[in-house]
């Protein structure tokens, strides 16, 4: 290989580096940004209809504000640990499905969690891709759907997983009431196709029916090597 090709190779891998980097960053702010700009709307619109139900919506912002700096101190701490040491607070698993979903259930939207086959650990960067595609799923839905009834379903094959996010005919919301770009325009389907593809795995996202949406994934399982 030339010194003008190990320069390039270099460049190219850099790159991306810091996109990966950026995308972590971005599942990390996103799903709890959404929340937070969710339950402060909400909240300005019971202050004056319903004050009672104010300090609901500021103790779903307190949680959500909390979990974002933790999660992102734990990001950053990640990048500068050594080897032998671990973060502090591992990332959300799948098996922890109900707290996975907890924030966009704190955010208005009723989310309905199944499971089918056999739950089981999975290899780290399963574990990581699989929780993602749901926070961002959950996050999507939160941003341009308002909070339909949405439903999680994760089913372990023996090769495969398979993780379902679909959520009923929503009304669109306002556009100042809107989180990010327009609907299904923005960089979370491609994040999420990103994150699948790289292990091999593929996602499809798009509407059902009406205003339904619906994201498919499915993310083979590599055999343990003894």
């Amino acid at each position: 290989m030339t010194l003008r090709a190990q320069t390039e190779d270099v460049r190219r891998r850099a790159i991306e580096d810091r996109l990966q980097l950026a995308r972590e960053l971005h599942d990390v702010l996103g799903h709890h940004l959404a929340v937070i700009n969710v339950q402060a709307t909400a909240g300005l619109e019971l202050l004056a209809s319903e004050p009672q139900k104010v300090p609901q919506t500021l103790r779903a912002v307190r949680d959500a504000s909390r979990s974002a700096l933790l999660d992102v101190q734990t990001f950053l701490d990640s990048l500068h640990e050594s080897a032998d040491r671990a973060p502090r607070q591992p990332s959300l698993s799948i098996i922890d499905l109900d707290q996975l979903v907890a924030p966009a259930q704190a955010g208005g939207v009723p989310v309905h969690t199944s499971v089918q086959g056999s739950a089981r650990a999975l290899p780290a960067t399963v574990d990581l891709a699989a929780s993602r595609v749901i926070q961002e799923a959950l996050t999507n839905v939160m941003r341009h759907a308002g909070q339909p009834t949405t439903r999680v379903r994760v089913t372990y094959g023996i090769n495969g997983l398979t993780l379902r996010v679909e959520n009923d005919k929503a009304t669109a919301l306002p556009s100042d009431q809107r989180v990010g770009s327009a609907r299904g325009s923005g960089r979370g389907i491609p994040g999420m196709r990103a994150r699948v593809r790289d292990l091999g795995g593929t996602l499809a996202a798009g509407p059902t029916h009406g205003n339904a949406w619906s994201v498919i994934a499915q993310i083979p399982i590599p055999e343990e090597t003894p």
